[in-house]
């Protein structure tokens, strides 16, 4: 990839974005970093940080309009990490979460793909979606299922823009370390979090791996219509195939603390 083309990466201030933005400067290539509130600090001359409130369909139209024309790849890291029970869960919880994590990537990916049509060109849109999209876990109700609304739409999305010449991937990534628990989530601690052998058996990723991964994808001229990151998403994966559904949803009730 040329060092005049440009990656977008909306949602490009979070943990994901920084570690993506480091490894791609590696790469000399120019960076387009949305961020929502605070403008980072730490100032690079191939990253240019843009304001944008993803939950604005004005913003993002406007965001479009104003964008160059030779950016190569679309990444996407936006979403809301929400874990609530679902007997607590209420309508202004359920719309929040869609909100952020299906309607406004709808609009993010829906003008990414119009902006490669309109200039007649081929381009890469890398979307993040969650294991959760792919294995609803306990505790995760919503949450799941707004991710898996996003991972079913562009999984539909890649078989029509394919024949335009947009390559869409879907990248469901397994849990990541979390370096810090917000107050209200601490009782979901999960099983590799509170038992040393079973975190050692399935690691976490890390946000330089999941980097790591969409970087290959940026650089590489074919791929997947689906991605999967992480041990553990990879075995969840092959167990739910091959297990007996009921014996798949016992060993989900046993293991998961709820």
């Amino acid at each position: 990839m040329r060092k005049n083309k440009k990656v977008v990466i909306f949602g490009g201030t979070n943990p994901l974005g920084l570690a993506l933005i480091d490894l791609l400067l590696q790469e000399r290539l120019q960076i387009i970093a949305t961020y929502n509130k605070t403008k980072p600090k730490e100032k690079k001359s191939e990253v240019f940080y843009q304001k944008l409130d993803v939950s604005s369909q004005s913003e993002i139209k406007n965001f479009f309009k104003r964008l160059d024309k030779d950016v190569s790849c679309f990444v996407s890291l936006v979403g809301r990490s929400a874990p609530k029970k679902f007997i607590d869960c209420e309508k202004q919880f359920v719309d929040e979460l869609f909100n952020i994590n299906f309607i406004s990537q709808y609009e993010l990916i829906s003008r990414s793909a119009k902006y490669f049509l309109n200039l007649q060109k081929q381009g890469k849109i890398i979307v993040i979606t969650s294991l959760n999209a792919l294995f609803p876990l306990p505790n995760w109700s919503i949450y799941s299922a707004s991710k898996h609304a996003l991972h079913a739409m562009l999984l539909s999305a890649s078989y029509e823009l394919k024949k335009k010449g947009i390559q869409l991937t879907a990248v469901a990534s397994g849990a990541i370390k979390r370096t810090y628990l917000e107050k209200d989530q601490k009782q979901y601690l999960g099983l590799r979090e509170r038992n040393f052998i079973f975190g050692l058996l399935l690691p976490f990723s890390t946000y330089e791996k999941v980097a790591h991964e969409i970087v290959l994808m940026i650089k590489s001229n074919k791929n997947p219509r689906e991605l999967i990151i992480g041990r553990d998403a990879k075995l969840m994966y092959v167990m739910s195939k091959f297990l007996p559904r009921s014996l798949w949803h016992e060993i989900i009730q046993r293991t998961i603390q709820f």
